[in-house]
């Protein structure tokens, strides 16, 4: 329930965050890059090489159009996913590429529209719901990605001194998969 009441209040400080002028923003090239525009749709839609970079935009789209039941199931396939990349991309710079997407895409949605998607995902989202685990079993069945993630890689230091080895060698995506189910979305393992 901690690791819930976490990503609420993360999410809750996201749709609040507003941007800062006096910030500069260097890019490299790739940076956040979405390679498939999505529109708001079902779960089942998704294929195990759309990132989280394609999948916010979409989020938005249905927050937009008060499609929150395919909000909710995005939300978590992109959480899901931007965790397991979490652990396989070794700089923790790039790591705020999933922090600094939800900013970019949910920063300027209508005050009303994202209380009410904060509301419904906090129901969605209870642990042992049966949405929950229908939703995990959709993940489950797309399964883990199945790209390398550039979209997180180009957005940390090491992409400004061309690091080669952008990934964990002897990375276990089957143990850090099961890890994303399990801690992001208290998915039962079976």
């Amino acid at each position: 329930m901690k690791k819930l009441f976490m990503a609420t209040l993360t999410f809750q400080l996201i749709f609040g965050c507003k941007t800062n002028s006096l910030l500069s923003n260097y890019n490299t090239p790739g940076n956040l890059k979405s390679n498939y525009q999505i529109e708001c749709v079902d779960l089942s839609n998704l294929k195990n090489y759309h990132t989280p970079a394609d999948v916010y935009p979409a989020i938005k789209k249905c927050i937009e159009s008060d499609n929150l039941q395919f909000a909710s199931q995005l939300f978590a396939f992109a959480g899901v996913y931007g965790k397991f990349d979490m652990k396989r991309v070794k700089d923790r710079s790039a790591h705020q590429a999933i922090a600094v997407l939800r900013i970019n895409n949910f920063s300027n949605i209508d005050s009303e529209k994202s209380k009410a998607f904060q509301t419904y995902i906090q129901d969605y989202m209870k642990q042992g719901s049966q949405e929950l685990e229908s939703t995990c079993s959709q993940i489950k069945k797309i399964g883990k990605p199945n790209y390398i993630p550039m979209y997180m890689i180009n957005h940390g230091i090491s992409a400004f001194n061309n690091n080669n080895t952008p990934l964990y060698e002897n990375f276990d995506a089957e143990v850090s998969w099961s890890e994303a189910l399990d801690n992001y979305l208290h998915c039962s393992i079976n």
